[in-house]
């Protein structure tokens, strides 16, 4: 990891590091009670720590993930044991692609917290962003059948990584399987939405990819992703008059940004170049 921690390469490296950790906490935790200043809100130090960490998440969420970069360096420094922001700082660098990195940080926060299934979830995409599926695929397992999976809010995206893996490794069958798990778990999950619509399409199911389509519009009105696929299909079902009101639908959409600007106008050429006959 960059900057501040290196993930030990032994177990007994890990506990090594994972005390210097603690100790360096407790020699501050001293230093600060020396000056305690009791009228001070007990609860300043974590409010203050949330919310670095939500500009963080603010940076990454927008696409601006070198920002993203330098912020959680900044926060790493100040809080070098806090497995949040460690963890944080992996998924920054997942963003930047820089696989190794990211995948170091994301072990050691795991590390940390080993019943964390968030953790274990991003730990599993950095290891199928490093193409390490066997590595992501016994992790996603061992999730799902670990005792804190049961009441895990985000059951869905253990399956979905898993079917990522089996579509990354060309497996077809199994990817649609593990996508309609995690389509059990959450209906409306957007990401796996869009993937099984996309089984449905290049399998010739065009109804059923239409219809995860519309679930996913529905989701999120503002995300392009679905509407250009909708418009792919209809087009080639030569359904362009579907696939205009489609089209205009998302162009009600208030606030687009320039990049759904361009993919309108991609989508208005799509349906101008076909030659089949204006259907509904």
């Amino acid at each position: 990891m960059e900057g501040n921690l290196q993930v030990p390469k032994t177990n007994a490296d890990k506990q090594n590091k994972y005390l210097y950790i603690l100790t360096l906490i407790a020699f501050c935790g001293l230093s600060a009670c020396q000056s305690l200043n009791r009228d001070r809100d007990p609860n300043e130090g974590v409010n203050l720590l949330e919310t670095k960490k939500q500009i963080v998440t603010n940076s990454l969420d927008s696409g601006q993930s070198t920002q993203a970069l330098r912020e959680v360096k900044t926060l790493l420094r100040e809080y070098p044991a806090d497995p949040d922001v460690i963890n944080l700082h992996g998924l920054v660098q997942l963003s930047l692609r820089n696989t190794t990195k990211a995948r170091e940080a994301l072990e050691t926060a795991r590390h940390m917290r080993p019943d964390n299934l968030t953790f274990t979830l991003n730990l599993s995409s950095a290891y199928i962003q490093g193409r390490q599926y066997a590595k992501a695929t016994t992790l996603l397992k061992e999730a799902a059948a670990s005792e804190p999976a049961k009441t895990y809010r985000y059951r869905e995206r253990i399956f979905h990584n898993l079917g990522l893996i089996a579509e990354l490794s060309n497996d077809s069958i199994r990817s649609e399987r593990w996508y309609a798990k995690a389509l059990e778990e959450n209906p409306t999950n957007f990401m796996t939405l869009l993937k099984m619509a996309r089984i449905y399409e290049t399998t010739h199911r065009n109804l059923l990819a239409i219809d995860k389509l519309e679930t996913a519009t529905a989701v999120c009105p503002k995300c392009p992703e679905p509407v250009e696929s909708m418009v792919r299909i209809l087009v080639k079902q030569q359904k362009t008059k579907a696939a205009k009101a489609a089209v205009e639908s998302f162009e009600k959409n208030e606030s687009l940004t320039l990049d759904d600007t361009r993919r309108i106008v991609e989508m208005k050429r799509m349906i101008a170049k076909s030659p089949g006959p204006v259907r509904s």
